[in-house]
């Protein structure tokens, strides 16, 4: 599941924040210890060998399993919903997930959907979960207390809809395109090209991410991406337009 997403440069990273100790700690088979390992360390476990890769990916899942309980106790149900829809979670949630160096409250539920599962898994929301619909937008001007960029389009966004569960609010952002991936590669920096589905875990930029630099997009930014730029750059990160030498792996 973990190891598809990592690149060679990245596993390197992530073995070096192994020592002695932790591997004699997993080759004893003490979860409770593993269980409390940052993210990085559990990646450098899953690189080291196939045994200990079961023992991270089993941490992994069981992690995750724990961020969707938070919001359903029937995580099996959520789980087929976003297999048979293609759905991701991704945006400041998965980034607090994933990252155990910066401390911060995640905001909305950013869910990531392809054109063609916006409808059933919004139908997801509404009947099994209760949500309940705040604003929707599809022409990319501002609904409600959504502001959609006038770029939506290029952004690969065609439709974005935000509900409340409980005291949660929920994004659920359709794709242009069959691709639940398409919005989220166009994001305004690197630190958020990642996702969660049903089953794994992706980054698209590894080796920054462990580093906590963000590379910036590559395109004309907006006013809501320069917002966003400075929102992670208090949370702690470092935004570069090209990454330092020793990240460019």
């Amino acid at each position: 599941m973990v190891l598809e997403a990592i690149s060679s440069a990245a596993r390197e990273v992530a073995l070096r924040t192994l020592d002695e100790e932790d591997l004699e700690i997993a080759g004893h088979g003490l979860l409770d210890v593993v269980r409390e390992w940052p993210f990085v360390k559990l990646i450098g476990l899953a690189a080291y060998s196939d045994s200990f890769s079961v023992i991270a990916e089993s941490v992994l899942a069981d992690r995750r399993d724990a961020l969707f309980r938070s919001l359903t106790s029937d995580i099996d149900k959520l789980k087929v919903i976003m297999r048979q829809n293609g759905v991701l979670l991704s945006g400041s949630r998965c980034l607090r997930h994933l990252d155990d160096e910066h401390d911060f409250t995640p905001g909305d539920w950013d869910w990531y959907v392809p054109d063609h599962g916006y409808d059933s898994f919004v139908a997801y929301l509404v009947e099994e979960l209760g949500a309940k619909l705040v604003a929707e937008t599809e022409d990319y001007r501002s609904v409600g207390d959504i502001t959609v960029s006038e770029s939506a389009q290029a952004h690969g966004i065609s439709r974005i809809g935000r509900f409340t569960v409980g005291p949660t609010s929920h994004d659920v952002i359709r794709s242009r395109s069959g691709c639940a991936e398409l919005p989220i590669v166009m994001f305004h920096s690197t630190t958020v090209m990642n996702y969660l589905s049903a089953d794994r875990i992706d980054i698209a930029y590894p080796y920054t991410f462990f580093g906590g630099v963000g590379i910036k997009a590559a395109r004309w930014r907006t006013s809501t991406d320069e917002f966003a730029l400075l929102k992670y750059r208090e949370r702690g990160y470092t935004m570069v337009v090209d990454p330092p030498v020793e990240l460019r792996k």
